[in-house]
């Protein structure tokens, strides 16, 4: 089962999950089972995602489900800034190099559900080393959701504080 997402246009865009498979992947599989078993993500109220350093979700909790809309096999698979439409506060390169160098990143997003409403939330993402020196797996956690109303959506766009201030003279 793929993800829908509206564009702007009105048009559906198909999602399609990534599909993996040989010997590394049962080894994250077992890593992330590991993860797993030691917190019990799926009995918390804020949006947990165990994903890979290129974003592909592993794994989405049940709050994840309820709070953006998508069902686990929805998401499980799709590149998260992809699905969610993440909008970063920092170019993401300068957000992995903080994550890789400190361990974690914490961070306001903006992220779009699953019926096209945009909301702000605070993120945490934590590394999950498997081996010294070599992440393979990020926990992020999503929360405090908040949704944007059209007063203040212009300024969580992509574009520059320059854009922003035409925009709002046009």
């Amino acid at each position: 089962m793929t993800a829908e997402k509206s564009t702007p246009e009105g048009r559906k865009q198909r999602l399609k999950p990534k599909r993996s498979g040989g010997r590394a992947s049962r080894a994250l599989d077992r890593r992330l089972r590991g993860v797993l078993q030691r917190f019990d993500y799926n009995q918390t109220t804020r949006s947990v995602m165990i994903r890979g350093l290129d974003g592909s979700i592993y794994f989405w909790n049940r709050a994840a489900e309820h709070n953006y809309g998508y069902q686990r096999h929805q998401a499980v698979g799709n590149v998260s800034h992809k699905l969610l439409e993440t909008v970063f506060p920092c170019p993401l390169t300068t957000i992995n190099e903080e994550l890789l160098s400190k361990g974690f990143w914490e961070g306001e997003l903006i992220h779009t559900l699953s019926d096209g409403a945009r909301v702000k939330v605070f993120s945490r993402w934590e590394l999950q080393p498997q081996a010294k020196n070599d992440p393979r797996a990020v926990v992020e956690i999503n929360e405090d959701i908040k949704p944007i109303g059209p007063e203040t959506a212009y300024l969580m766009t992509p574009q520059g504080p320059f854009e922003r201030v035409i925009a709002l003279l046009a």
